[in-house]
């Protein structure tokens, strides 16, 4: 798990350098022409990204998540929220979705560490990094988050 500004991200070998321009390219458009929520493929399925607008939620309601086949790089555009992190070896799966939405969901609440993400910042998470993200900061009042969510294909099993 990492979490930084923006503008270090090169500074990172995580991003696989043939997709590390057409991330921050992507970025960029994001924030010149507020390009509308959705998925949009950058590499086919080896590299899309998810692009977000939500309201923050309670930290009760959060639930820890991991991935197989893809890490996610998670960047906020605009607004700020919480993040869970653990390793997600020893948590109790919760919902099973590996085979469909290469998404596996914990029961366990166990966080270990919590951050945040504010405007232009990313948190790179791998697959074995449980994550809980779109949490409310402070005191727990919903806030807007605007957010892409780069799914990039690791060899992971």
């Amino acid at each position: 798990m990492l979490i930084d500004h923006i503008d270090h991200l090169i500074q990172y070998s995580v991003v696989p350098k043939r997709a590390l321009g057409t991330i921050l390219e992507f970025i960029q458009a994001c924030k010149d022409d507020k390009k509308p929520d959705g998925k949009y493929a950058l590499y086919g399925e080896d590299l899309y990204a998810l692009v977000q607008t939500y309201q923050t939620k309670k930290a009760e309601d959060a639930r820890l998540e991991a991935h197989r086949h893809y890490a996610d790089l998670q960047v906020v555009l605009s607004g700020s929220e919480h993040v869970y992190w653990t390793p997600n070896q020893n948590l109790t799966i919760f919902d099973d979705q590996l085979d469909t939405k290469d998404m596996v969901k914990y029961q366990d609440v166990r966080k270990t560490g919590i951050f945040q993400l504010d405007s232009d910042m990313f948190a790179y998470f791998a697959p074995w990094d449980a994550h809980a993200p779109s949490i409310s900061c402070l005191n727990g009042s919903p806030t807007q988050v605007h957010k892409i969510v780069f799914k990039i294909r690791v060899n992971h099993r």
